[in-house]
């Protein structure tokens, strides 16, 4: 697959590059890709007959507002769909409200839609305390200590005993979702889809791995 690379980091305009069409898409031709190259992140826009279709941004905050922007600056006008870094308070606060406005994200769940009283005291918490508001990492991290301490409360701090344990995990109750250990030992089985409006995450449903 062929590349343009823009060395001063800002991303290549699409009608600059080459067009590609590759493979079989539910019976179709895939749509022309276009691979926009910064020094930093990597990005691949999809398109169909000349319209914006998609523009994914996956990475972290400081990769994905990035992106964003320069799409903004340049023109680019396409859906876009990443991971849970698009609402990422960290990266909201760096997006003017048209930048972020229709934006998707899918990935971990984010405290920031909550609407339980706890949950938002929570994060408002972790904001003074840490000056670094919550995100779907937190919410992880923060289940997993948890997650953890009650196990060594229950076994001890034995390494293997402590691995058993976390490997029969059934239905453990954090804090946006329950965790469930499978064959290979992932215990997360639920992800959140979010659209942005302005400069606002708004969930439109969990998704659940099937069985769990």
């Amino acid at each position: 697959m062929k590349t343009a690379v823009n060395p001063d980091h800002r991303l290549a305009v699409p009608g600059q590059l080459p067009r590609l069409i590759v493979g079989e898409l539910f019976g179709e031709r895939q749509p022309a890709v276009d691979v926009l190259v910064s020094r930093e992140v990597p990005m691949v826009l999809w398109r169909r007959d000349d319209r914006g279709v998609l523009g994914p941004a996956f990475g972290r905050p400081a990769d994905v507002t990035l992106v964003i922007k320069q799409m903004s600056d340049l023109g680019i006008k396409l859906t876009t769909i990443g991971n849970a870094s698009i609402v990422a308070q960290t990266t909201l606060n760096n997006l003017s409200a048209a930048e972020a406005d229709g934006t998707y994200a899918i990935g971990g769940m984010i405290p920031q839609t909550s609407t339980d009283a706890k949950i938002l005291d929570w994060s408002k918490r972790v904001q003074d305390k840490y000056k670094v508001p919550a995100d779907n990492f937190t919410v992880s991290y923060y289940d997993t200590v948890y997650m953890l301490k009650s196990i060594i409360e229950k076994v001890g701090c034995d390494k293997p005993a402590i691995r058993d344990a976390l490997a029969t995990t059934k239905d453990w109750k954090g804090m946006l979702i329950s965790y469930q250990a499978d064959a290979q030992g992932d215990l997360a089985h639920t992800l959140g889809i979010y659209r942005n409006k302005g400069k606002t995450p708004e969930l439109a449903g969990p998704i659940k791995e099937s069985g769990y």
